[in-house]
């Protein structure tokens, strides 16, 4: 049980220093702008019929990417930042 209550400690420790995480600033303002905006939240798939070809690329592109390169940027674990 003690390798538990080691998770639970790193997983504190993480949740202590998670303001400093460019990851977590990324998904929280994406996730405050669906969760503010309820239309837009409900309805992006539906929008691509309207949307350019290249605009619904770009917002998926946005997403998709700016996780995939915040992911491979980090390297250490928010604890040791």
């Amino acid at each position: 049980m003690w390798w538990l209550y080691d998770k639970w400690t790193d997983f504190k420790n993480d949740c202590k220093k998670a303001h400093k995480s460019l990851t977590v600033w990324f998904n929280g303002i994406i996730g405050t702008v669906l969760a503010t905006w309820p239309f837009f939240a409900d309805n992006i798939a539906s929008m691509e019929p309207y949307l350019s070809d290249g605009a619904y690329r770009w917002i998926a592109g946005v997403l998709v990417g700016g996780n995939l390169f915040l992911r491979f940027k980090t390297t250490k674990p928010m604890r040791a930042k």
